[in-house]
């Protein structure tokens, strides 16, 4: 074999004027090879014979290459079929470039940014070299091989080391060239490696430097600029041996360091030289940050920070494989900041050269996440379908690539975080391997003294290597220990939730531009026309992202002040997934429903936090509100004011507005007070919100929570009779006569119809038929991903991720304002959706089953939206005109001593007795099935 070298730098982001690169990227010619002929036809030898192209950078399976055929997710239970070829086996690639034979002295590398899963390569017929290592670049001195003219080069991508691949995401397996391949040419001798420690206290970068070449005296020229500038800081020359590692100094006087908030680069040239004759050259970026803990507290250049993270999955719905333009992350990643993330964790893969690129441009730590110990959880219930385990057969692979990957992301101020696996404790056991682990941890610390290390990403073990803890910080329910409180390191809520919207079928044609099949869409639609609900899919993905925001906003206000000591959260995820719309961004990092501005309310610095709950939006006029309000501050510099205004108002009327005066404690929670107020009182339900605000010296941090006031008022029922009661819980708050026939009554309420209601209702009579068993679709709860708190509100919030079963949940309540039936019952002008005012009244509450029961869509006025998966037809209130009168059927809790039941309920009633009757006419087949659900009493 020829020489090689790895980790070798391909894309930079600047390159130095006298290095001599090719780029060999575009249209590479390419040939399945199912039956594995390939090597005994010499396939190598081919030239350009083959009968397909693929994109280099990219990934055959999406080009027309192969099957089309799904990729089983194990995450999901699903397969997907997601681009253009399932194709999972050998392949190969050939490309020619012309050039001129290495000049006396010189030498010539190929160099691949990534090829997954392994790679054989071959230059004019000869074997040059592997990779097995799919995460990491590599190059080979092939001097010796290249002649005047036409070149070709030959790579054969087989899928023995597809267990150490980028394969385990929601695209399903993928493989490919997926960064660039780069010709450099250089004189004498080459740098194969230039690694930069950086002391931000000094301002020394001590520098690890290896040249390749015959053993001789020279000369190492290093100048440090400022990356934007250009002005030069420090300069620096050293007498090198070639051959032989170096260590070395330059030192820049009092640097201006790097943090998130002040992602400061430097760009460093070294230029090696014998006499006055250049041999090589490279530039590469560094910062000046020092991450530490100390306590509870991560600590980024002896400022404590809050680490608001987000997963990503090594998904690229433009490219299949990663996405490897520069531009591309500079935007996306902006899109994180802008929306207040500070740190990303890359779910069991390490993100390409290019995603960290632009990460230490924009200021977000990344951490990389090799799986050492086993990358999705190592054979435990949760994860089957787990990387190898570090055995006898795998041990040195795992950590070389482990290695190797530190080294390869190490002079990125950005890449400061590392884990060798995912959820190893997650089902209270531990690793088999903490000897794996204590040995990548100090490989990372001997390369890499200032990055922090952990064994794994979800799970508590004192005795494994964990600079700091990511865990479910207090599980799921407040009875549930404070692991802040009981560690004394930093802990990072784990995963945090799992909210989701509803596929938006607008980006359908978005994911058939970049080559994706969107067969997650396409089901969605699919199922949505087969029961008659495709008019509504735009309205239901509106819905369901409102509900999202509402939902997770709430929760991660909630963590950060239930765990006053919290470090960070991570949660899953800011951007959507294939078939898993979780993000508040979606895939292509774009908005869907809210701003960066709103959702820092939760994920900023300096966060202002309440403990108004979802289920307490509800004020009563005239009634005492208490609430408590603290501050989360990890703002730099903290704030010292120490004052937080605070008002209930909507756009024209202040309700109750005061001061609240507290001691700051930065970097943690602290209590800023309790407000304590009488509201006014009113006539008329209102939307309002709470507003707090906290200024000091030019900067404003602002937070809100919807709340809705109604007047304290009873329901008139003078004219309403009950028919039966018994089944449906809330009609025995009512204080009703018994209905008789002979009575002249407004509304009748039942929770059974019968002949006799039916008939009373043609004749011109009005029912309202509380739904119970036998009408209702229900859901199990959501699971242990659904805090305890919110349990029991199932069928209000969405179903956390995509995971099965696919009955199980739904994605919101679609408001028909239209209808009558909602009078002044407060709703924002431009909603369509039940929000927090509808809480408590459908949160507990099965949906009506509309289409078994045969209710006519127009005379749904508020339907639940199913799963994408299903996409039933779910309603929770309808109004139908039969015969001269008219039946409402609703599943809503009118629970009486809620005030939002009693505006509701008093504004169906009115409409039932005043408002025309409805359009859509009750069928007597439906009438049928709401009566026979009466059989259930036998």
């Amino acid at each position: 074999m020829f020489k090689k070298r790895s980790p070798v730098m391909v894309n930079p982001p600047v390159r130095h004027s006298f290095e001599q690169v090719t780029l060999l990227n575009g249209m590479w010619g390419t040939r399945m090879d199912e039956e594995e002929i390939g090597m005994t036809q010499k396939w190598y030898e081919f030239g350009d014979a083959f009968w397909a192209e693929s994109s280099v950078p990219g990934s055959f399976q999406k080009e027309s290459i192969g099957a089309s055929v799904g990729t089983y997710n194990g995450e999901v239970s699903a397969s997907f079929r997601t681009c253009k070829s399932g194709f999972l086996g050998t392949v190969w690639y050939n490309t020619s470039f012309e050039t001129t034979a290495a000049a006396e002295g010189e030498q010539i590398w190929l160099n691949f940014g990534g090829v997954s899963p392994t790679a054989e390569v071959w230059v004019n017929g000869i074997y040059v070299g592997d990779n097995h290592n799919p995460f990491i670049s590599f190059g080979f001195d092939i001097t010796e091989l290249v002649k005047d003219g036409r070149n070709d080069v030959c790579v054969r991508m087989s899928e023995q080391d597809r267990l150490f691949a980028l394969g385990h995401n929601c695209l399903g397996s993928w493989s490919g060239i997926y960064r660039g391949v780069e010709l450099k040419r250089t004189y004498g001798a080459s740098i194969s490696e230039f690694r930069i420690v950086p002391d931000r206290k000094t301002g020394n970068a001590a520098i690890t430097f290896i040249s390749d070449g015959a053993e001789a005296a020279a000369k190492l020229c290093l100048t440090v600029k400022e990356y934007k500038s250009g002005a030069v800081v420090a300069e620096a020359a050293y007498d090198v041996t070639i051959g032989k590692e170096e260590q070395l100094t330059v030192s820049v006087d009092a640097p201006h360091l790097w943090s998130p908030d002040d992602p400061f680069l430097y760009c460093i040239e070294a230029v090696l030289k014998v006499g006055d004759k250049v041999y090589d050259a490279c530039t590469d970026r560094f910062g000046f940050v020092e991450m530490t803990t100390k306590g509870k507290q991560f600590i980024i250049n002896d400022d404590p920070y809050f680490l608001m993270g987000t997963g990503e999955f090594c998904e690229s719905p433009i490219t299949l494989a990663p996405d490897t333009d520069i531009d591309n992350w500079r935007r996306k990643l902006k899109a994180l900041r802008d929306y207040g993330y500070n740190y990303v964790r890359c779910q069991s893969y390490m993100a390409v050269q290019e995603y960290i690129t632009a990460a230490d441009e924009v200021g977000l730590l990344v951490q990389n996440e090799l799986g050492a110990l086993g990358a999705i959880g190592a054979h435990c219930p949760e994860h089957i379908y787990a990387w190898p385990q570090p055995n006898a057969g795998n041990f040195k692979h795992l950590l070389e690539q482990w290695t190797l990957g530190v080294k390869m992301a190490m002079n990125h101020p950005s890449a400061r975080m590392w884990a060798m696996s995912n959820e190893l404790a997650a089902n209270g056991e531990t690793t088999e391997y903490p000897r794996m682990a204590w040995k990548a941890y100090r490989e990372t610390k001997k390369l890499d003294p200032g990055s922090l290390v952990i064994w794994t990403d979800g799970g508590i073990n004192n005795d494994m290597p964990s600079d700091y803890i990511n865990v479910n910080v207090r599980g799921f329910d407040l009875g549930d220990p404070d692991l802040c409180e009981l560690n004394d390191k930093p802990c990072i809520q784990h995963e945090f939730q799992w909210w989701t919207s509803f596929i938006d079928v607008r980006l359908v044609e978005k994911y058939r531009e970049s080559g994706h099949i969107p067969n997650w869409i396409e089901r969605t639609c699919k199922n949505a026309l087969a029961n008659g609900l495709g008019d509504l899919l735009i309205d239901f993905a509106i819905v369901s992202q409102n509900i999202q925001a509402i939902e997770a906003k709430g929760k991660l206000e909630y963590t950060r002040r239930i765990s006053p000591q919290i470090a960070g959260m991570d949660h899953f995820n800011a951007t959507d997934t294939l078939g898993g719309a979780q993000g508040v961004l979606n895939e292509f990092y774009e908005k869907k429903l809210v701003d960066g501005e709103y959702w820092k309310q939760a994920t900023g610095n300096c966060v202002i936090l309440s403990d108004l709950d979802f289920d307490q939006r509800c004020l009563t006029f005239g009634k005492e509100f208490r609430c408590e309000i603290g501050v989360s501050d990890f703002e730099h510099p903290a704030f010292t004011c120490g004052k937080v205004n605070w008002k209930i108002a909507d756009k024209n009327t202040v309700y109750a507005s005061g001061e609240l005066n507290y001691e700051p404690v930065p970097g943690r929670y602290i209590k800023a007070g309790d407000i304590c107020v009488t509201l006014p009182q009113g006539d008329t339900p209102v939307c309002a919100a709470l507003e707090v605000e906290m200024t000091e010296n030019g900067r404003t941090v602002t937070n809100s929570w919807e709340v809705y006031l109604f007047p304290d008022s009873k329901v008139a029922m003078d004219d309403v009779a009950v028919a039966s009661r018994g089944l449906a819980p809330w009609l025995d708050t009512l204080e009703l006569k018994a209905y008789d026939a002979a009575d002249n009554n407004a509304v009748v309420i039942t929770d059974l119809l019968t002949d006799e209601l039916i008939s009373y209702a043609k004749k011109g009579g009005k029912v309202l038929v509380a739904a119970s068993e036998g009408l209702v679709r229900a859901f199990h709860p959501q699971g242990v991903l659904s805090p305890a708190p919110y349990k029991k509100y199932r069928y209000y919030f969405t179903k956390p991720a995509s995971y099965p079963p696919y009955e199980e949940g739904q994605y919101g309540t679609l408001l028909t304002k239209s209808s009558p039936l909602f009078g002044n019952f407060p709703i924002p002008e431009d909603a369509i959706h039940a929000g927090l005012q509808f809480f408590n009244l459908i949160g507990a509450c099965a949906p009506l089953d509309a289409a078994p029961l045969g209710l006519d869509k127009k005379g749904v006025a508020m339907r639940m939206i199913h799963t994408w998966q299903c996409c039933r037809s779910l309603a929770e209130l309808a109004w139908y005109s039969c015969g001269e009168g008219s039946i409402a059927i609703s599943s809503i809790d009118f629970d009486q001593s809620r005030v939002e039941a009693r505006s509701l309920l008093g504004n169906i009633l009115d409409a039932m007795k005043n408002a025309p009757a409805p359009e859509a006419v009750i069928s007597e087949e439906t009438l049928k099935n709401i009566c026979d659900a009466a059989i259930l009493l036998d």
